[in-house]
């Protein structure tokens, strides 16, 4: 999924000057809507996840951005090749309607020649 985003970001982005991609994992129904005309659907938490993470893209990033929720990024973390993916956990929390403050990261193509970054985890609030 990560590489698609990637794929679809790097082949709009001269054509489009802001698009945002929300990413989440986990069950969704997939089912048939209509009686004469039929429409293929899916539905769930994960999907209204990941819109809202669409919707929400952080105020400090401009263009084209690839937010990810904090379960995807776990998965990307464990599941990824240390050299594949840039992610950028965001250090503010964002309020996602039904979910409270989430903190979330943005993910961005590995650039060769540099070392995978990232900040502090994204999954605890900062210590006061």
């Amino acid at each position: 999924m990560a590489h698609f985003a990637l794929a679809i970001q790097k082949l709009l982005s001269d054509r489009i000057e802001k698009m945002a991609i929300g990413i989440h994992c986990g069950r969704v129904v997939a089912g048939l809507l209509g009686t004469s005309r039929f429409c293929y659907d899916i539905f769930g938490d994960t999907v209204n996840m990941a819109a809202r993470l669409m919707a929400n893209q952080p105020k400090k990033i401009s263009g084209c951005c690839i937010h990810l929720s904090p379960d995807y990024t776990t998965i990307l973390h464990e599941a990824s090749h240390p050299t594949m993916f840039h992610i950028l956990n965001c250090k503010d929390s964002i309020k996602l309607k039904g979910k409270g403050d989430v903190y979330t990261s943005v993910l961005y193509p590995h650039s060769s020649g540099t070392s995978r970054q990232t900040t502090p985890s994204p999954f605890a609030p900062p210590s006061l």
